[in-house]
């Protein structure tokens, strides 16, 4: 059951929606080369950065800025100025069950591949699945959405004006 928080986590996020929030806190999941850290700059945004060896698998490692939030919600951001230093690179949004690097979770992430990339872990310590679409650019708008125990992912490029599912 996913619904003790969401993070915003890895390179250069600004974050949009999120004016009644604060953030809680500032870490790494798991085994990381070197620690990440979260700066505020001020009008919701953020630059975050971080290192790890992936959100995948059986287990998690990555740098995160955390904001508490319980029930349904909708997360919005703009990636940008995303550095690719590996084709599965992430920057994203995530709604995850704890902090624990096996936690069950649902994310949404641009990666090095310019891939719009839907992550899920259902069950604490389980594997990972993904769905995944080309994008072409690292420059993007993510959305993901709890509704219940629902959640569902969104993207848009440029100047469109309708987010895809």
């Amino acid at each position: 059951m996913l619904h003790r928080s969401f993070l915003f986590y890895l390179l250069a996020l600004r974050a949009c929606n999120l004016s009644v929030v604060v953030a809680q806190t500032s870490g790494d999941i798991g085994p990381v080369n070197a620690a990440g850290s979260s700066v505020d700059l001020g009008n919701g945004s953020w630059n975050v950065t971080g290192s790890g060896s992936d959100i995948w698998g059986y287990t998690d490692s990555f740098h995160f800025l955390h904001f508490n939030k319980s029930n349904d919600l909708t997360v919005t951001v703009f990636s940008e100025n995303f550095e690719q230093t590996y084709r599965w690179a992430k920057a994203g949004l995530q709604i995850r069950e704890s902090l624990d690097k096996k936690a069950a979770h649902a994310s949404l992430f641009i990666t090095g591949h310019q891939y719009a990339a839907m992550q899920w872990r259902s069950v604490f310590g389980q594997s990972s699945s993904s769905s995944h679409t080309v994008l072409y650019t690292h420059n993007a708008w993510l959305r993901l959405t709890k509704e219940g125990n629902k959640f569902t992912s969104y993207y848009k490029t440029g100047d469109d004006l309708v987010y895809t599912k």
